[in-house]
């Protein structure tokens, strides 16, 4: 199949713009997962923050295991 110049013309025109707006959409795919990233990093370092703050101490929590008896103050006596 034979193609005079200007149907090959406008296939290579259309090639082109095709090419173009793929590297567009790459630009703009890319832009997108950095701010992504940075916005999953902002992230992660505020949950760090709140999870262990800075300028408090670490708490411990004690949990007793064993049940102690129900009283009421009719037990107590």
């Amino acid at each position: 199949m034979k193609m005079n110049c200007p149907e090959y013309e406008i296939l290579s025109q259309k090639l082109k713009q095709h090419e173009n707006t793929i590297t567009q959409l790459l630009v703009i795919l890319a832009a997108s997962n950095k701010k992504i990233s940075d916005l999953n990093k902002r992230q992660i370092d505020l949950e760090h923050r709140v999870t262990f703050p800075l300028s408090s101490p670490p708490v411990e929590f004690v949990i007793e295991t064993t049940p102690k008896p129900f009283m009421t103050p009719q037990m107590k006596e």
